[in-house]
């Protein structure tokens, strides 16, 4: 791994979703470690420590309001930042998502605007 890049994991389960994160993510200059399902992600997250996450909530093994709440219950992860990028889209689905975990900086509903998401991974990186 190259220690000058900052670190960004993506956690998605759809191929073309995540693809479009890897590129739009790179093209900033982050170096992007993708995950397929909830286990491999929660994994990554832990021993890569990244700048930011982008976390679909709908994942295989193990959902992304699981692995929310495994990464607060570490001390070692309970500041990594997460961007919630998800399907769900009620302020039920957005609260329940803030309620579980500290670490989620923004929850976005899928289609996410380019601009906006790199306006908030930006932010996080720049420490606000």
């Amino acid at each position: 791994m190259d220690t000058n890049k900052t670190i960004a994991i993506v956690v998605e389960d759809d191929e073309a979703i995540s693809d479009f994160f890897v590129q739009t993510l790179e093209a900033e200059g982050f170096e992007v470690h993708v995950a397929r399902n909830g286990v491999e992600g929660l994994k990554m997250i832990q021993s890569d420590r990244p700048a930011a996450v982008l976390l679909d909530l709908a994942l295989p093994e193990m959902d992304g309001l699981t692995v929310l709440r495994k990464l607060g219950d570490a001390p070692e992860t309970s500041t990594i930042p997460v961007v919630v990028v998800s399907a769900y889209a009620d302020a039920d689905d957005t609260r329940t998502v803030l309620d579980h975990s500290r670490n989620v900086r923004k929850v976005f509903t899928k289609p996410v605007r380019t601009e906006d998401l790199l306006r908030q991974v930006r932010a996080i990186v720049a420490g606000r």
